[in-house]
Order: C-alpha cells, then sequence, then structure tokens
C-alpha cells in the first residue's frame, strides 16, 4: 500500500542541511578503493579513533494537515544516556506529545589481516508527536541536546501545515450527549465518521484533539467483550464504536460512531477543538515498469489523501450549588436508585452478614461510589462496619457492590435504610435514593469461658515408663556397640559428606569458568546472538498474537508486524525499532530472497499497516490470516538468510 501524500520517508536534518527524503540511491555506499577502505576501517577502530557526537533530527512528513499528527525524533550519536532535551518551546505552535526514549547501540566485530577488532556505536532516540496547532509554515525551532558534557543542537525544520477541506464522500461529526452540564456530571462525546457507500477507504486516522483537553477527565468505562473498539493513538484510550448505515442529503452513508465518557472538572464554557480523519482512496492505477522484469510493466494504484475536519463543539459547564448540599454528598451527579439485601437473615450476635447494595439510573456507573457506611448513623449504632469498602463491580446496567457487616445485639431487627445523596440534574438540585430495610433475626451469643475449654470435670493424667527396645531404659554391653570414630583421608573417602566438601570448590570453580567463556563470547557479538534467536522469538510473538487475537484484542493486526519487523531487524542486524518494507527490500534482495517471497512480505506488510489505521475493523478471521502469513514468510526467509 502506498504512504499518504506528503508522507514519503522520513526527512532528516542535520546541523548546516536543509531537510531532505531520504531514497534508495542516496543510502547506497559510495566506491571506495581497496587502500581508502582499509584506512578508513583503522580509523573507525577504537584504539584509534572514538565515535563522534552527533544530533540529528528527523520529522516523518514535512507537509501535513491542520490537526494531523506527525513523528518527530531527535537522534542522538556517541552517547546512549543523553539529558531529556527541553522541547517546551515547541508548544507555541505544536501540541507535544511523548518522549519516549530509546537506546539504539549496536556493537559489530572486524577482521583486518588476521586481527579482530570490536566497535561499539553508541546511541540514542527519544521520539515525540507533534500536531500544528494552526496552518501556515511552522518551525521546529533548534533544541539544545546535552549528553556526558558535550552539547549538540538540531537545525531549523520548516513544516508546511494546510487547512482540511470537507468533502462530498467524507463527514466528519463532532457531538455530544448533553452541552450543557454540571461539574462531576458525565457525559457522552460522539464522534461520527461517514463515508459513501461506494467510496472504499484504504487507510483512516483519526486525531482527536478533545480528548486532551485539560478540564475534562477521561475515565476507563467498562466494555463488553464482544463491543468493537479502537484505542486513540495520542492518548491510549479506548473508543468504542457502532457502525450503522444512514442516509445523508438523499445518498447512502456507512457511519462509524466513536464514544467517550467525559467528566467535567471545572465550571466554564469550553470549545473543544475539531477533529480531523486522515484517509487514502482509490484514485485509479498507472503503468509503471516492472523492478523484476523491465521489458514488462504493471498497474500500480494511486490513491489520493483526504483529510477531514470536524466542526469544533462547545460545552457549558455549571458549577454544583453549595446550597442544600448534603453532609454525607459523594460527588454523584446525575439520577440514581439504589437497593439493598442482606444474606444471611438469621444470625447470631457476631456472625458475618453480607449486605448487598445494587446502584443504578445513570448510563455511566464507573465512577460510581457509595458514601462510608460507617458514617450511616443508624447502620453504624447496631452493626459493626469495616472502614475499608472493595471497589463494586458492573453487572448489566447496575453497580453492585458488597460489605460485611455484624450485628452487636440481639434486639436488633433488620438492616435500616441506607442513603445515597446525589444532585439531580433535571431538577437541578440535591435528593437522596434510599434503600427499604432488610429485616433480620438475631439470636443471642453464648459465652464460652476458660472452664468450658478446659472441660467441667477434672481428669487424671498420666503414663506407665514402658521399655523401649532400643532407648536409653535398656542398657548394653559390648564393642558391638561401639561406633568407629577415626578420622583422616582414608575415612574422607568413604564418606559422602566429606567427598562433596572437598570437590564442590573446584568442581564450582571450572562450572563459573566455563559459563564465563559462553557468556564472553556472546556479549562479543550481541548482534549475531539476536540473529541466532530471531526465529524462535518470531514464532513465539505470532502465537502470543493468534492467543490474544482469540482473546478479543484489537490490536493483533499490530502484533504481527511488530513480530515480523523485530525478526528482520534481529537477522539483518539493524536496531531494534519501526521498520517499513522500503527500509529491508535492498538488504533482502542482496541476500538472495527470492522475488514471490519478497512480493508476499509487501502484501504483509499493507495489510498490516492497513490495519493499524483501521483500528479494529479487521476481523480475528482477517488477523489469524496474517500470523498464517507472517509464520510462512518468516519460515522461508529463515532458510535464505540462516
Amino acid at each position: 500500500m502506498s504512504r499518504p501524500r506528503g508522507r514519503g520517508p522520513w526527512a532528516v536534518a542535520r546541523p548546516g542541511n536543509r531537510p531532505h527524503g531520504l531514497d534508495d540511491k542516496r543510502s547506497k555506499p559510495p566506491k571506495v578503493p581497496f587502500a581508502g577502505a582499509v584506512l578508513a576501517l583503522l580509523l573507525l577502530c577504537p584504539a584509534a579513533r572514538g565515535q563522534d557526537f552527533a544530533v540529528e533530527a528527523r520529522v516523518e512528513t514535512t507537509e501535513c494537515f491542520l490537526g494531523e499528527s506527525f513523528q518527530f525524533q531527535i537522534q542522538v550519536s556517541g552517547s546512549n544516556n543523553p539529558d531529556q532535551p527541553d522541547v517546551t518551546h515547541l508548544s507555541d505552535e505544536f501540541t507535544v506529545e511523548g518522549p519516549q526514549g530509546q537506546d539504539i547501540s549496536r556493537s559489530f566485530r572486524m577482521n583486518i589481516n588476521g586481527r579482530v577488532t570490536e566497535r561499539v556505536e553508541r546511541g540514542y532516540v527519544f521520539h515525540y508527536l507533534l500536531t500544528p496547532k494552526r496552518a501556515g509554515v511552522l518551525k521546529i525551532r533548534p533544541i539544545e541536546v546535552r549528553a556526558e558534557g558535550q552539547t549538540g543542537y538540531t537545525p531549523l525544520i520548516p513544516i508546511q501545515v494546510k487547512t482540511p477541506q470537507e468533502h462530498e464522500h467524507f463527514k466528519l461529526e463532532l457531538g455530544a450527549s448533553k452541552t450543557t452540564c454540571y461539574v462531576g456530571e458525565p457525559i457522552t462525546l460522539r464522534l461520527t465518521w461517514h463515508e459513501g457507500a461506494e467510496r472504499n477507504k484504504e487507510k483512516f486516522d483519526l486525531n482527536y484533539p478533545a480528548l486532551r483537553h485539560e478540564a475534562f477527565s477521561f475515565p476507563e468505562e467498562h466494555v463488553a467483550a464482544d463491543a468493537k473498539v479502537i484505542r486513540d493513538r495520542a492518548t491510549g484510550l479506548i473508543l468504542p464504536y457502532d457502525v450503522t448505515l444512514t442516509r445523508r442529503g438523499g445518498r447512502e452513508f456507512k457511519s462509524f460512531t466513536f464514544r467517550k465518557v467525559a467528566v467535567p472538572l471545572r465550571a466554564g464554557t469550553f470549545e473543544l477543538p475539531p477533529a480531523t480523519a486522515v484517509c487514502e482512496v482509490l484514485k485509479g492505477y498507472r503503468r509503471v515498469r516492472d523492478d523484476f522484469f523491465p521489458i514488462m510493466a504493471r498497474n500500480q494504484p494511486v490513491y489520493e489523501k483526504i483529510v477531514v475536519p470536524s466542526h469544533p463543539l462547545t460545552l457549558r459547564v455549571e458549577p454544583l450549588p453549595q446550597a442544600g448540599r448534603p453532609p454525607n454528598f459523594a460527588g454523584l451527579v446525575g439520577r440514581y436508585e439504589i437497593r439493598a439485601d442482606a444474606t444471611p437473615r438469621e444470625v447470631s450476635v457476631g456472625d458475618p452478614i453480607t449486605l448487598t447494595l445494587a446502584v443504578s439510573g445513570s448510563e455511566y456507573l464507573d465512577n460510581v461510589k457509595l458514601p462510608p457506611l460507617h458514617r450511616q448513623e443508624a447502620l453504624a449504632r447496631d452493626f459493626k462496619i469495616p472502614t475499608e469498602m472493595a471497589d463494586g463491580t458492573i453487572e448489566g446496567n447496575r453497580k453492585v457492590f458488597t460489605q460485611t457487616i455484624r450485628a452487636m445485639d440481639a434486639r436488633v431487627r433488620e438492616v435500616p435504610a441506607i442513603d445515597l445523596p446525589y444532585f439531580d440534574t433535571e431538577a437541578g438540585e440535591y435528593r437522596v435514593a434510599r434503600t427499604q430495610p432488610v429485616p433480620l433475626t438475631v439470636h443471642e451469643t453464648k459465652v464460652v469461658t476458660a472452664r468450658d475449654a478446659e472441660g467441667l470435670e477434672p481428669t487424671a493424667a498420666g503414663s506407665s515408663l514402658e521399655a523401649w527396645s532400643k532407648g536409653i531404659v535398656a542398657n548394653y554391653e559390648g564393642p558391638d556397640v561401639l561406633e568407629d570414630h577415626r578420622f583422616g583421608p582414608a575415612a574422607w573417602g568413604r564418606s559422602p559428606g566429606w567427598i562433596l566438601l572437598i570437590g564442590f570448590p573446584p568442581l564450582a570453580y571450572f562450572a563459573l569458568l566455563a559459563f564465563t567463556v559462553v557468556v564472553r563470547r556472546q556479549y562479543a557479538d550481541p548482534m549475531a546472538v539476536r540473529a541466532r534467536k530471531a526465529y524462535g522469538n518470531a514464532t513465539r510473538a505470532l502465537a502470543d498474537a493468534r492467543a490474544r487475537t482469540g482473546a478479543g484484542d484489537p490490536q493483533g493486526h499490530a502484533l504481527v508486524l511488530n513480530a515480523i519487523t523485530a525478526y528482520l531487524a534481529a537477522r539483518l542486524r539493524r536496531p531494534a525499532g519501526v521498520l517499513t518494507f522500503r527500509d529491508v527490500e535492498g538488504p533482502l534482495q542482496r541476500r538472495g530472497v527470492e522475488p514471490d517471497t519478497l512480493a508476499g512480505l509487501k502484501r504483509l506488510f499493507e495489510q498490516c499497516e492497513a490495519g493499524r489505521y483501521a483500528g479494529a475493523s479487521l476481523t480475528a478471521a482477517d488477523v489469524n490470516a496474517l500470523i498464517d502469513q507472517a509464520g510462512e514468510l518468516a519460515g522461508r526467509l529463515e532458510k535464505r538468510l540462516k
């Protein structure tokens, strides 16, 4: 699958150079005479020259749309322990997510005229996700990077930001269940993507900046196991969604509605920024020359990149009134009901009673918490109540809490009513939901004394001494009862304990020596060890992807892509990180990998990347097919790359 327009290979910016795209021709090493190559290798040896400290900056694209996120990297060479850069000035023009750090150090061995030398290249990468705040030419200004007493600067990188345009075949709408609400009242944000039924998108990505608004919290929700979900790339939040067919302006659309609960944290009027959706649509085909058979041509798909914006959304949040607030108000806002039950209902004083409380009424119950039960005056008067209470569980449209209580008096006849105060948003006032009393039968408990525990009547205790055939009661005489206690080398050789005590130190020394030799050989070339383990690790990663897909994990396609890229990085001795098919195509061709295997690998990358943009729209069967395809390709590559 082709990349979106404006997102070619990563642009690299070095001090003194303009950003440029990397292509296959530029990545090929120049031809160097043999004598020059030997001199270069000698200069690279640690004994002759250390690794230079350098700082580079990389951007995923130098052209994007307003609201479209892109990756930005700061790559440090010559150190794997740099200080975290200060990027606060970037927030003037970008929303900054990150950083995530990654050690990219590597080591390799060189054999020059029979002399083996080892070189270690140290490096570190900081990963950021940037989202432009306005259209126009924005600038990623120089960033200072310090490491081990050295300082470097990234260059200035201009980013061209375009304004998204509405499209007749695609629409994006941002809405909410309520546009006027109260502080603490859960509301549901709805982002709906409409795509024309006759148009098929190839890639899809959402940028949802409203989920990062500081005036709202976005709690984790209870999601059914069979629900369709995607994960927001910037925040990691889970977004359940539904798919329906709708008609707009006399045309039929396939509509995807993504939902997320938001809880206002403070009062005020807030404008949620517009969301954007990025997709690729097949525009047509063009004839291109085949790389493997130059005399032949093939049809290459041409995709159009479409970025569609939504409108902003304004929400007004009202403060909760102070007048009439109950003393045990726990922050519940909405409308609620509460029911109680107790088991068993016939007990003795001090016996445990399981009190069950079920709260319902609100659409969102995950954040519901009960007021402390030990502060319920009527309940605390007759029952012993622990101060801690377990979190409730969601059961259908209610949240169930359980607590153990104990009656303190036989005169108790019921579990009294329990109050649940809340603020009714429809009535605009505080109200109290109340349970019905639960009847109980409580019996007296007999007090057990020490005399009861020991017995009412004294019991004579004692026993006569009996002769034991081999005990101290019998006396024996004669040399047979004497043991041999001679001490010396002859006795050591007959004793397993002495043999172990004398032989263990040298055995332990040689075992430790052998282990040290093996470990040193492995760490002398860690890339080789990583390459040997690559296929086994890939097999286990694919098996884990199959198991997690069967358990309902919507990110199976990402697990498959991670498994195959990790395998290729290890086998090709590349640093662990994100690889694309373009990164590995050339090295695999030079290693003699067959064209059909390369074509299959390219399709696998495209399908997995399509799944990454399409979120959970891939079914479990689709992901399992990708896992089978990845396993077959890894086996074929392993035979060629060994």
